[in-house]
């Protein structure tokens, strides 16, 4: 019974620690305001990265200092920056008041994303991304044409947009268990042998 109340008391304590550093790194809620449109140009030196894709998917993002962050997963039709994987994912917020943008799966767009506070890709309504069917994505893919066009790297970016994080939290976790067992076995076994 102790072991499993010691077993328990450990799991919780994990989980609270992972709530915990979860909840520090929330972040504050704040309107959607784009300053002003940005040019081309700004927008192509301001971005990581810049393709065009189609979505394949879209799902709740695993680790996001945005609260109801999407992961979005396109397979990418053409490149205009270094570091353009055939599939790539990018992170924005659910909520358009949060400068979110919004993603339809099976449509594709112009993509101009950036690197967040965590690390991955991400994009908003700000960045300056297009429908390719609009008007307007048809206008920027004319503009962007006048840009070299850049290979794409094999693979994809997605281990690498939070679920490395994701991954060494859990690995973490599951050390932290299988230690607190192994020390409380070995108490007991100390204990028995006196």
């Amino acid at each position: 019974m102790k072991r499993i109340a010691h077993t328990l008391l450990v799991f919780l304590t994990c989980t609270g620690l992972l709530f915990t550093i979860s909840g520090l790194t929330a972040k504050s809620a704040y309107a959607c305001s784009c300053a002003v449109e940005s040019s081309f140009s700004d927008k192509l030196e301001r971005a990581e990265a810049v393709f065009s894709g189609k979505v394949i998917a879209i799902r709740p993002a695993m680790i996001s200092s945005e609260w109801n962050a999407k992961q979005v997963t396109l397979d990418v039709q053409q490149g205009w920056s270094e570091g353009v994987h055939q599939r790539m994912s990018v992170e924005t917020s659910g909520e358009s008041a949060a400068c979110g943008y919004t993603f339809e799966k099976g449509s594709s767009y112009i993509v101009y994303a950036y690197n967040n506070e965590g690390g991955a890709l991400a994009t908003s309504a700000c960045s300056g991304n297009y429908k390719l069917s609009s008007p307007d994505g048809a206008a920027e893919l004319i503009r962007l044409s006048t840009v070299a066009s850049i290979p794409l790297s094999a693979g994809s970016n997605i281990w690498f947009n939070g679920y490395r994080l994701y991954a060494g939290i859990l690995v973490s976790a599951v050390v932290v268990m299988w230690a607190s067992l192994w020390i409380s076995r070995y108490r007991r076994r100390h204990r028995e042998m006196k």
